[in-house]
């Protein structure tokens, strides 16, 4: 599996960036999530996460650093949280 990787951009500050490293099992989210349609953005990274604990069956390190984060994002926030419990 190759890396996952979105990048922040100034034209679009209210999305995060992703950085997923399928070595190491590392998935860091760094930044503001108030996109209005939270879903969109975290629906790939979502799909990823269940291709990757399907295929590696490895321990994820699941790091959330957001300045800032709307209700949208906090749904998808949870639906992320699912896979660890």
């Amino acid at each position: 599996m190759n890396n996952l990787e979105i990048h922040r951009s100034p034209s679009y500050p209210y999305y995060p960036s992703v950085m997923f490293n399928a070595e190491t099992g590392v998935c860091d989210i760094v930044g503001e999530s108030y996109m209005e349609e939270a879903y969109k953005f975290y629906l790939p990274l979502i799909n990823w996460i269940k291709e990757f604990i399907r295929e590696k069956g490895q321990k994820i390190e699941l790091n959330i650093k957001l300045v800032y984060f709307n209700t949208s994002t906090t749904k998808c926030l949870l639906d992320i949280f699912e896979f660890f419990h």
